[in-house]
């Protein structure tokens, strides 16, 4: 894996169950999954079932304006997630390291963008790879971002909130920018490239900021 499991490396569950919050385009559920000792990632891309299991759930749908229902049992489509939000104790680093999937990492600061939000926080890169290589090849269909910050474009649907980690669906992801630490040798390239572009956007850069 080319990113942090975040299930792994910052929220390894300790026990049977654990508390899930699930968005997808239509409702927000927040319930309890069976997980048996495993991490959220790993049942998340479990391929034996479609569905994910919550029990004791408790339902709103986002733009209906009803009041939120509760449910003994409700099976949401894995296809359909967009944002799982793990509820759980921060992990010690020691225990962490001692995990058996363990992998050192590096953060990088990055912004998702999908149709309904904006995701800003860091992905975690394995010590060694490029973070920009590493996020292009991504193969697995969650990513994780820690200390992240969740923006629906429509506030309306819901108001911005932070959580230590959301398991993003790969697949509603649109934009994904990465602000690595960059070096003077990038910016020098980035400023000859705009010298000579004339496309509308080098234009804008270029232009002066004007103080109100």
């Amino acid at each position: 894996m080319n990113t942090l499991d975040a299930a792994a490396d910052i929220g390894t569950q300790q026990g049977e169950t654990l508390r899930v919050e699930i968005h997808t385009g239509e409702y927000i559920a927040l319930g309890t999954v069976v997980t048996r000792h495993q991490r959220l990632m790993d049942v998340l891309e479990n391929l034996t079932s479609p569905y994910l299991r919550l029990e004791n759930a408790r339902l709103q749908f986002l733009d209906r304006g009803n009041a939120p229902q509760t449910v003994e049992s409700l099976l949401v489509s894995r296809d359909h997630i967009r944002i799982a939000i793990p509820y759980e104790e921060d992990i010690a680093p020691e225990t962490r390291k001692s995990h058996p999937r363990y992998i050192p990492k590096y953060p990088v600061a990055a912004s998702l963008y999908m149709d309904s939000m904006a995701i800003e926080g860091y992905l975690h890169i394995r010590e060694g790879e490029d973070a920009f290589l590493a996020t292009q090849n991504l193969v697995e269909p969650f990513i994780a971002i820690t200390e992240a910050a969740v923006r629906y474009l429509d506030q309306g649907r819901s108001l911005p909130f932070r959580c230590p980690v959301v398991i993003v669906n790969r697949r509603f992801v649109n934009l994904i920018a990465l602000r690595p630490q960059p070096t003077d040798d990038v910016h020098s390239r980035l400023e000859k490239l705009l010298a000579h572009s004339s496309s509308l956007a080098a234009r804008i850069l270029r232009a002066p900021t004007v103080s109100a």
